[in-house]
């Protein structure tokens, strides 16, 4: 989805300005990105809207994800995704340890929120991205094309076809097209690479000939000059 959304935003399907906060975003390293999408979640008044941008939304998830993986031992919860029942005995522990819990368990929601939140954005890019291209004057053009070209590969080179929608069938969103939820733009080309070789004649053996090789000329003798 996130390289369907990347795609959209550099072909213009989706309207998204460049400003300069969003280059102060995508230029910061790692960990500073990610202590912005934290605080981000802490914040309920002040959001970081930029976040939301097309070109941000996939990094934006990966930081989302790490921050559910690092607190959730840290809030007791089931697993990253899922906050469960609280089983420490809050009693029990130092004052200052019982509130570390209950503040990781509130920050892991929060987090669990942001996630759900930026599922609902890609949802909502991927659907404009898919409306804008069948509005679009040649798209159904385009999918004219694509059928008579699946029909002839099926005609002309029944075996070949076979192979490839056996081999691309696990990945399909639909005949023909690769989920791109499933595989990245890089496995899909070394996927496509792979079915391409796994269809290539293989080399034929070298020729050896039967022809008698032709006699070599025959040297001819020096004859040593005559003595005068």
């Amino acid at each position: 989805m996130f390289d369907a959304i990347e795609r959209g935003a550099s072909e213009g399907l989706l309207f998204a300005t460049m400003t300069t906060a969003v280059h102060g975003l995508l230029a910061k390293s790692p960990l500073a990105f990610r202590n912005t999408v934290a605080a981000d979640a802490r914040e309920q008044d002040e959001r970081t809207i930029e976040l939301r941008h097309p070109l941000l939304l996939r990094r934006w998830r990966a930081a989302l994800d790490e921050l559910a993986e690092m607190t959730a031992p840290l809030a007791g919860a089931t697993s990253a995704t899922e906050l469960g029942p609280l089983t420490s005995d809050l009693d029990a522990l130092p004052r200052q340890a019982a509130f570390a819990v209950l503040n990781a368990r509130r920050f892991l929601v929060a987090v669990h929120l942001r996630t759900a939140e930026n599922t609902r954005v890609a949802r909502q890019y991927a659907q404009t991205i898919t409306q804008r291209e069948q509005d679009e004057p040649d798209h159904a053009a385009h999918r004219g094309v694509f059928g008579q070209a699946l029909h002839r590969l099926a005609d002309e080179h029944p075996p070949d076809y076979d192979h490839i929608r056996h081999r691309l069938r696990p990945f399909e969103a639909s005949p023909g097209r690769l989920d791109v939820s499933v595989l990245n733009a890089g496995q899909r080309g070394a996927l496509k690479r792979q079915v391409l070789a796994e269809l290539a004649p293989s080399p034929a053996p070298p020729h050896l000939s039967t022809t008698p090789a032709l006699p070599r000329p025959a040297t001819p003798t020096v004859r040593p000059a005559a003595a005068r």
